[in-house]
């Protein structure tokens, strides 16, 4: 009897093993599924503006049917601020990775994180999408003030761990925290005249040289 208890104990906890699996297999399934039906509506939204931009414009572009995107979103404004709060996980977490990789400078940290942050969607946007910014405020507004704060932390952050460098800055009474928002200020004021992305990052490049170059002038 104790064998045919172990066995069935075994035997149970094998189709556990394999449910559990099969939810990880559906679960991967379905987050690739997501993943690209907003990828599709980055390019849409990108292309046609809040205003002009069709759930059945989204769906053909994903490859999904009407039913499909509705399944995920239930109104086109749903659908606008989850496809806010994706682009701005997907542009933290690869700023974050900028900022923790050591191997660079600061400046090269620097740079790069904001040109992740920014540059990167500099010449993607339409003519005819020049209402997204105005749609950002409407419908998603707590969405993009929630990331650019914690992108500054992160920017605080990356200038407090380098020693010499806030030493010299507090001694004119400057705080990581006033240069985080002087770079993050100079990224969206570069973002908002620069037409290729290169001159954005050669911009950016030179605002993080001059900060860090400051110790030794």
């Amino acid at each position: 009897m104790e064998s045919n208890s172990g066995a069935i104990k075994n035997s149970s906890g094998a189709r556990d093993e394999r449910r559990s699996s099969s939810h990880e297999v559906a679960d991967a399934e379905e987050s690739t599924r997501l993943r690209l039906l907003l990828e599709a509506s980055i390019s849409v939204f990108a292309r046609f503006g809040y205003r002009k931009t069709s759930m059945e414009e989204v769906a053909r572009a994903a490859g999904f049917s009407r039913q499909g995107v509705y399944f995920y979103y239930s109104t086109k404004e749903a659908l606008f601020r989850g496809t806010i709060l994706y682009v701005y996980e997907s542009r933290l977490k690869e700023a974050g990775n900028v900022l923790a990789d050591r191997s660079l400078s600061l400046r090269e940290r620097l740079g790069k994180a904001l040109d992740a942050w920014y540059g990167r969607y500099i010449g993607t946007v339409q003519a005819a999408a020049s209402d997204l910014v105005e749609s950002s405020g409407l419908h998603a507004a707590e969405i993009v003030k929630t990331f650019e704060e914690r992108l500054d932390a992160m920017l605080v952050r990356a200038l407090s761990a380098e020693k010499e460098l806030t030493r010299a800055y507090r001694s004119v009474k400057v705080h990581p925290a006033q240069i985080a928002r002087v770079l993050h200020a100079t990224a969206q004021g570069l973002k908002d005249t620069c037409q290729r992305r290169e001159d954005f990052i050669d911009g950016m490049n030179a605002a993080a040289a001059l900060i860090c170059a400051y110790p030794s002038a």
